[in-house]
């Protein structure tokens, strides 16, 4: 018995103009990647060609990692509470602890500005971990104001399949005051699928 598979195949090209964008190899090499690494950002099949932004691009994201192991370590970082109201009742029965950059030149950055390059540059964690302590402030203050209500956090892919996103959790929680049932752990659908060994252990 013979199997036939079918393929299908496609190409993705980033392409450079030699004597138009440089006419060092190197150069030339560089940019062509810079141009394919832009193709694939949008799908199979799709032709690019190198332009002055994508360097710009690559410089501004590679601040922006300095910028953001900074404002790791000096407490940039922020969470923001969203508050979860009752349809029934309307009253305030819950609220979800999300980050922000306080950035000192440009201002407060929603997580799209940069958790793109926190997950590239192996940040997600740290950022989780970070996230983790904060939101158990949060209940501690929602308390103080007679507030008894959970916060929940969202935890990302990195954090759900590594072994010690559990005890770092406990430990968190181990003599902070907080009761556990008032802290909320949600784990997007993308974060369980990507190893379901792993987030199965972790759950």
């Amino acid at each position: 018995v013979i199997a036939v598979n079918s393929f299908v195949l496609g190409t993705t090209d980033g392409y450079v103009l030699c004597g138009f964008h440089s006419t060092d190899g190197e150069t030339l090499l560089r940019r062509a990647s810079l141009a394919l690494h832009e193709a694939k950002r949008w799908s199979r099949g799709k032709l690019v060609l190198f332009g002055d932004h994508m360097e710009h691009q690559v410089r501004r994201r590679s601040k922006l990692e300095t910028e953001l192991r900074r404002a790791l370590e000096e407490g940039e970082l922020i969470a923001v509470l969203q508050p979860q109201g009752s349809l029934a009742t309307g009253a305030l029965v819950g609220a979800e602890a999300l980050v922000r950059w306080r950035h000192p030149t440009m201002g407060m950055l929603p997580p799209a500005e940069f958790l793109a390059v926190a997950r590239d540059c192996g940040l997600m964690r740290a950022i989780d971990q970070l996230m983790l302590g904060r939101a158990i402030d949060c209940i501690r203050v929602l308390q103080s104001e007679g507030f008894d209500i959970p916060v929940a956090i969202n935890l990302s892919v990195e954090s759900i399949a590594s072994p010690q996103t559990v005890e770092n959790v406990a430990r968190a929680l181990d003599g902070s005051g907080v009761a556990p049932r008032l802290l909320k752990v949600e784990v997007p659908e993308d974060a369980l699928m990507r190893d379901v060994t792993a987030s199965t252990q972790t759950l």
